[in-house]
């Protein structure tokens, strides 16, 4: 099977594992993801400038990439978050559309095992110069996914040569 092209949607009934880093006061018996979990980070927004295309939230296709994989590709200890690819989508339903593509690593991250199952959301950034309402109704669209996900638990990259 050929890997997946930059830009291609996720199936909707696949599954994306979303991995941020765990907040400081980070305690596993009371972590509740949170709209905070799905905002872009200064690397999706320069990504997404470099390549002149929509800001990436960056996940994982859980289909082409185990926890294990996601977590070692990432490189730090992440919370390990799962959604259904069908809700984030339908996060979107009011206002622009919310996508869940792929996006193919850079080398040389490409040809690590999981690589293929690289993704991203679209729809979650804020446009510059947005009004307080459209801030809003960012912050309504990442929480709704946050409140559809299932926590994984926290987990590290193997550190073992």
């Amino acid at each position: 099977m050929s890997p997946p092209v930059d830009g291609d949607m996720l199936p909707s009934e696949h599954q994306a594992l979303r991995l941020p880093k765990p907040p400081r006061d980070f305690a596993p018996e009371r972590y509740k993801p949170g709209a905070a979990d799905f905002i872009p980070s200064s690397e999706d927004e320069s990504s997404a400038k470099e390549r002149a295309r929509a800001v990436r939230v960056s996940v994982w296709d859980e289909a082409l990439t185990s926890i294990d994989q996601a977590v070692e590709l990432r490189g730090a200890p992440a919370m390990v978050l799962r959604f259904a690819v069908q809700d984030a989508i339908c996060a979107g339903s009011a206002g622009p559309p919310i996508r869940v593509v792929y996006e193919p690593l850079d080398p040389p991250g490409r040809d690590r095992p999981g690589a293929d199952g690289h993704a991203g959301v679209e729809g979650l950034d804020q446009p510059e110069g947005a009004g307080q309402q459209a801030k809003s109704a960012r912050r309504r669209r990442r929480q709704a996914i946050a409140d559809a996900c299932v926590v994984v638990g926290l987990r590290e990259p193997n550190t073992t040569p």
